[in-house]
């Protein structure tokens, strides 16, 4: 996944950079990074949007997983 593929992901699911990046255990900077192709995107964040894109019954899943004050910077615009 590259750069453009993972912006359109965060897209498609309605999460920022920075709430994406804070859920998987990132710091912001580092979601900044991967949206910018600066920093490879681990395989395992790639496998986790691939399967959400695949089976969006299971974001509502893992949205419950993350901690309170990380679901709270999922981009609300986009459902």
């Amino acid at each position: 996944m590259d750069a453009r593929e993972f912006r359109g992901a965060l897209a498609r699911l309605g999460y920022s950079q920075a709430g994406f990046a804070g859920m998987v255990g990132a710091s912001p900077r580092t979601g900044q990074k991967w949206a910018l192709g600066e920093a490879r995107i681990p395989g395992s964040v790639v496998l986790l949007l691939r399967l959400m894109l695949a089976r969006p019954e299971l974001q509502h899943v893992i949205d419950n997983m993350a901690p309170v004050n990380i679901r709270s910077r999922r981009n609300k615009t986009v459902e």
